[in-house]
């Protein structure tokens, strides 16, 4: 392949990602995400954390990556403080 061929071919190329660049830049999805990224890049820049971090938090057991549901929570008894002398004094549940 000549140079002039290999240049014209690229040449074309060039210009079909161009319309494509600037097909996407006047989509609504694109320029809500763009906005959210300039946001998100601010916050993590204000914090001085990088994006790796974030990236590590969201696969952790803490971030987003799971909803957990606990059980809910017995309670069999509590002990209750005499004031006057501190002495502890456990009260079991009496069923209703």
């Amino acid at each position: 392949m000549s140079k002039l061929k290999e240049y014209r071919a690229i040449e074309q190329q060039l210009n079909a990602h161009i319309e494509r660049l600037e097909a996407l830049s006047k989509e609504e999805r694109f320029l809500d995400e763009l906005v959210f990224e300039r946001k998100l890049r601010a916050l993590l820049k204000r914090y001085s954390l990088e994006k790796s971090d974030l990236m590590k938090f969201l696969s952790s057991p803490f971030g987003l990556s799971e909803k957990r549901i606990s059980e809910p929570r017995t309670y069999d008894g509590r002990t209750q403080h005499n004031s006057e002398d501190q002495e502890g004094m456990r009260v079991e549940h009496q069923p209703g």
